[in-house]
């Protein structure tokens, strides 16, 4: 049976572009930050920032936050203006591909069983 793989494998593949030095956080758990908050309704950076300093220490240990602290506003901007966002994009779209493919195959799947 065809499995979708979990978001946190698709944004590990994602090259991270920041410097050697001086990452605080890991770059996939920033991703995760990320899109966690705008599928919260968060519509800018700001509000990013915010969201995840207002989530508990486990939560953003679950996230990959290996301090249970989040990233800081001024961090967040930088790692923003660095990413490739067509790249990320593309990757985006197509793991909400498979996973549309992944729905319509179970609801085929349970059609056929039910009817």
């Amino acid at each position: 049976m065809p499995r979708v793989r979990p978001l946190r494998e698709v944004l590990a593949e994602v090259p991270d572009p920041r410097n050697r030095g001086g990452k605080r956080h890991e770059f996939e758990a920033v991703l995760l930050l990320i899109c966690t908050a705008m599928l919260c309704g968060c519509k800018n950076p700001n509000q990013i920032a915010t969201w995840g300093t207002g989530q508990n220490r486990e939560y953003l240990k679950l996230l990959g936050f290996k301090r249970g602290s989040s990233i800081r506003k001024s961090a967040l901007y930088d790692v923003l203006g660095r990413i490739d966002a067509d790249d990320l994009e593309e990757r985006l779209m197509m793991w909400v591909e498979e996973v549309l493919a992944e729905m319509k195959a179970a609801d085929i799947a349970t059609a056929s069983v039910s009817g």
